[in-house]
């Protein structure tokens, strides 16, 4: 049995299986970098996440020896909004639920886990007693929510720390505007994208990108460029439709008569 050293060492994306986590084998792989990137440096570090669901993320922070504490944001909802505008349900999702799979992996590990069930928004920044290193965001889908959960990391990220975003594809309207706001803010900042769907934003002198997982990854954006485009396929098969067609071309005379009108 290899250790976990070995395993993040690797970027053994076994390391999610114990719980089921909504991530690709490339997001475990792209998240296990960042991780082991983060330790460098330092003396342990803290990890906070929003949009915790069953724990499936949690996992290698659990088990690692390094971490200090992990924070855990959840407003737990049955049903999320999503800018996709899916039908989203999500059965059993307690705190509860989640401390009781995180115990199944590991009992120790989960005693370092603290839970705050809520909307980031609406928790104060003084009950994050320890100042994240690295936060993942990855709650509601809106662009409402990314931004809100943003200025709350940003507000309790330590220096030099680093915040990530699942589904980059999904929420990229909200990190368009978040890169638009460090630059009018004149923040020292680095973004970029990595495979699957994972948006980094390095902030002041965080450099993980240097590492040489992340340099490798970094290679490989063509996956996240292309996931992300498929992921929008099927809008443009609606947009192609034949109704939906026709319905453009009478848009089109309208407008046409309109215009010859004035």
């Amino acid at each position: 049995m290899k250790s976990f050293e070995e395993r993040l060492a690797s970027l053994d994306a076994s390391l999610f299986d114990v719980i089921e986590s909504q991530t690709t084998g490339d997001d475990r792989r792209s998240l296990l970098a960042v991780q082991k990137a983060i330790r460098k440096g330092r003396e342990g570090y803290c990890y906070l996440e929003i949009g915790s669901y069953m724990g499936g993320s949690l996992q290698p922070h659990l088990l690692d020896p390094t971490c200090r504490r992990v924070y855990s944001i959840d407003k737990r909802p049955k049903s999320p909004r999503d800018d996709r505008g899916l039908p989203l349900v999500y059965p059993d999702n307690t705190t509860e639920g989640m401390l009781s799979l995180l115990k199944g992996l590991s009992p120790e590990g989960t005693e370092k886990v603290e839970c705050l069930e809520g909307d980031a928004s609406e928790i104060e920044v003084s009950v994050i007693r320890e100042n994240p290193d690295l936060c993942l965001i990855d709650g509601e889908h809106t662009e409402e929510a990314v931004l809100s959960d943003f200025r709350f990391c940003e507000s309790v990220l330590a220096s030099s720390g680093a915040i990530m975003f699942h589904d980059a594809n999904v929420v990229f309207s909200a990190l368009y505007k978040i890169i638009a706001s460090l630059r009018e803010a004149g923040r020292n900042f680095r973004a970029y994208v990595l495979p699957t769907t994972l948006f980094v934003i390095e902030l002041d002198e965080c450099d993980l990108h240097r590492s040489p997982d992340l340099q490798r990854l970094l290679v490989e954006n063509h996956i996240p460029f292309l996931e992300g485009l498929r992921s929008m396929e099927h809008f443009r098969e609606v947009y192609n439709m034949l109704p939906v067609r026709a319905l453009r071309a009478v848009s089109r005379a309208f407008k046409k008569i309109r215009h010859s009108a004035r």
